[in-house]
């Protein structure tokens, strides 16, 4: 989440390469979650994660997926394979 600020959908998805909807489904389910939250200001809704603990699991995930290189991209969504691309 852009180094961890409060992020838009639209700036997400393109970060992501996903569509808009894609994750605004997933920012729901991480805020059920209690793993995000998010703020309104006028018609945007914003998300950050929680905490530093939240922050801390997601860079070191990231960190994960760079090293093994162990999570492909089809049509937006990713997609876990169990060799290197």
């Amino acid at each position: 989440m852009a180094e961890y600020q409060d992020s838009c959908v639209g700036d997400l998805a393109e970060q992501l390469g996903m569509t808009q909807s894609a994750v605004s489904h997933q920012l729901n389910l991480l805020k059920s979650n209690k793993l995000v939250r998010r703020r309104r200001d006028g018609k945007m809704m914003f998300y950050t994660l929680v905490d530093e603990h939240v922050r801390m699991v997601v860079k070191k995930g990231a960190e994960h997926i760079r090293q093994h290189n162990t999570l492909r991209f089809c049509s937006g969504h990713p997609i876990r394979t169990s060799r290197p691309i």
